[in-house]
């Protein structure tokens, strides 16, 4: 119960973070994707399921608050979160440089399928 509200409390910063702070935010034309990050981290530590939900969870929350078409963003971290999860499982080196690569080419997945998508 308590490490579901923490992740929650974290989902709700990151999304106020990325509406307010860092939507004026632009570093070589790209801009920071809090949710995405969000959404990685936890299915990278916690696993699929837990991954999916947080990511269809924080998807909602970025499209209401936004004003984006609705699902859209859920549908992409849903799979995001998924996709992770299950990739984690076959990390095994503990080098720090394979989960931030393992980050970076997730959001680019997901941004390219939200751009093929809506």
């Amino acid at each position: 119960m308590r490490r579901t509200l923490a992740w929650a409390a974290i989902v709700v910063t990151a999304l106020l973070l990325q509406s307010t702070v860092f939507a004026q935010i632009k570093l070589a034309g790209a801009k920071p994707e809090l949710m995405y990050l969000v959404t990685i981290v936890l299915a990278m530590l916690e696993g699929p399921n837990s991954g999916a939900v947080a990511g269809f969870s924080a998807g909602m929350a970025q499209d209401f608050l936004l004003n984006d078409p609705k699902g859209m963003t859920a549908l992409v971290l849903t799979l995001v979160g998924y996709v992770v999860g299950i990739v984690r499982q076959f990390i095994t080196t503990p080098s720090p440089a394979l989960p931030t690569i393992l980050v970076g080419s997730a959001t680019a997945a997901g941004l390219l399928f939200y751009g093929f998508v809506a």
